[in-house]
């Protein structure tokens, strides 16, 4: 059956998913198996694969949110996965995983009974609001991005909600850490990255004013 939602980085089209009852006899009776076809002549990263919930009940009945893990079915290898409430009426309606494709390559995964390891549960984004700043920062495992707010405004004669960058050279997060170290020490790169943008009164990276008679 195919996926209604595939790989959502990239045209939806360009990507071929299918359940593959006909591929369950090579694995345990406890799998699904799905196959996905990458039909662009790129490599695609950490792409995003979306399995109808309906259609990994329909293979697999007793499957259960939180009970069901995903894995590459030629290396065995656990991958990222993650049942989703789409429109937040509680019940599940996705799960999904991510894997990396050559350009064309076909993949075989297996969906089979068993609680995700934590261990391939790293978090890769994080946000964080901070009381007495009034700051809000946000990291993907590649960087990291401040919002000015109010709170700063009575600490530096600021009056903008500027957007700050911050560059990271390690996929681990930092906001946590950085914020730990103070204001003085994140602008100093002592292997991990810094901040070396210095936004200042204005709009920095792509912050928010109201434009109004000129001014």
């Amino acid at each position: 059956m195919p996926m209604n939602r595939v790989f959502r980085p990239l045209v939806l089209a360009a990507l071929v998913a299918l359940v593959a009852p006909s591929a369950r006899a090579q694995l345990s009776p406890n799998s699904v198996a799905v196959r996905a076809e990458n039909t662009l002549g790129i490599t695609r990263t950490d792409e995003t694969i979306g399995v109808p919930w309906a259609t990994v009940v329909a293979q697999m009945p007793a499957a259960a949110a939180g009970e069901l893990r995903v894995r590459d079915a030629v290396t065995g290898r656990e991958l990222v996965s993650q049942v989703v409430d789409d429109d937040g009426d509680g019940t599940p309606d996705e799960l999904l995983f991510q894997s990396t494709f050559l350009p064309n390559e076909t993949r075989a995964f297996a969906i089979e009974r068993g609680a995700p390891s934590a261990a391939y549960a790293r978090p890769r984004v994080y946000a964080k609001h901070t009381e007495d700043r009034d700051d809000i920062a946000w990291e993907s495992d590649r960087i990291a991005y401040r919002i000015y707010g109010q709170g700063l405004w009575k600490i530096e004669p600021l009056k903008s909600s500027g957007v700050d960058v911050w560059v990271k050279r390690t996929r681990d997060p930092i906001i946590d850490k950085w914020y730990a170290k103070g204001h003085d020490s994140y602008h100093r790169d002592t292997g991990e990255g810094a901040d070396f943008f210095d936004v200042g009164p204005t709009l920095g990276a792509g912050g928010t004013a109201m434009w109004r008679n000129g001014t």
